[in-house]
């Protein structure tokens, strides 16, 4: 299960790698990196005022999940969601099916920005 932290910002990557580059950069105290698959982080008792879920888990998988962790007012910027961005036929298929759910989702306010 995730778990809430004191800091205000928590960037989570499954590449140690890329998590390694992104603590290593100079930022404010108050941001947090991780090692870790961002929807171990959304458990039923955690709720965040922002997700960006940039990752098929979060987004693509479990984003009933994801929605479910915001409390109430919080943000869900989505991208990569016109066909110009499209990476692969996995891509450009499920886009659809996720633009069709966040629009749908009765706990959602959505805005499409071109």
């Amino acid at each position: 299960m995730g778990q809430r932290t004191d800091v205000d910002v928590v960037s989570v990557d499954v590449d140690p790698q890329l998590a390694e580059i992104a603590a290593s950069l100079e930022t404010p105290g108050y941001v947090e990196v991780r090692v870790a698959d961002g929807a171990d982080l959304l458990d039923a008792e955690c709720r965040w005022s922002m997700i960006f879920a940039d990752a098929p888990a979060g987004k693509r998988e479990g984003l009933d999940q994801t929605v479910a962790a915001l409390e109430p007012g919080g943000v869900l910027p989505v991208d990569d969601m016109t066909p110009e961005h499209f990476v692969s036929d996995l891509h450009r298929d499920k886009t659809p099916e996720v633009r069709d759910t966040l629009v749908a989702d009765p706990r959602l306010r959505t805005v499409e920005v071109d």
